[in-house]
Parts: structure tokens; C-alpha cells; sequence
């Protein structure tokens, strides 16, 4: 289970590093998206975070379950922010 989550995190970090990439205006290849700083900059601490998680299981740190778990929840709330704030809202909107 462990290697299955670790190679998870690592592939999740990879993909937001080419997207906070592709974001601060750099096409690779066919892929291309258009330049908004925001968002690379949420993707790039997303990648960092899910990056700092699989190092600590790599290390088999005593809390490295704890610390892969608060990375995917980091990531998951920077991205909420993130989405948010790219539709000009500064919190998240309430359903009615």
C-alpha cells in the first residue's frame, strides 16, 4: 500500500509541476495553456506539498502516513482556493 500511495504522490507532484509550468506561460510540445500566475503558483505549492509528502514516506518517517495524508488534504483545499479565486471569488460561494 505504501509504494501504491507514494507512487501516486509522485506522479500527482509531476503533473502539477507541468501545470504550474504550462500556467506561468511555457508550452511544452502540443500542450499549452494560457498564462495565469495564480494558478501556477497554487499548482507549484501543490506539486511541493505532494513532493514533501512521498519524501517522508520514501524516509519511512515514524509519522509519514500522517504527513502523506495532510499533503492530499493541503492539495486539495489550495486547489478549492485556487478555483475559487480564479472565478473572482475570494470564498467559496454557499449552495442553496
Amino acid at each position: 500500500m505504501r509504494i501504491l500511495l507514494l507512487l501516486l504522490m509522485i506522479a500527482n507532484a509531476a503533473l502539477f509541476f507541468f501545470g504550474a509550468v504550462q500556467h506561468a506561460g511555457l508550452a511544452i510540445g502540443p500542450f499549452h495553456e494560457p498564462h495565469i500566475l495564480p494558478a501556477s503558483i497554487v499548482e507549484a505549492l501543490c506539486g511541493i506539498a505532494l513532493a514533501c509528502g512521498a519524501a517522508a514516506l520514501v524516509a519511512c518517517a515514524r509519522r509519514a502516513w500522517g504527513v502523506a495524508v495532510t499533503a492530499n488534504v493541503d492539495r486539495d483545499c489550495r486547489r478549492s482556493v485556487g478555483h475559487d479565486r480564479a472565478r473572482g471569488r475570494s470564498r467559496p460561494a454557499h449552495r442553496q
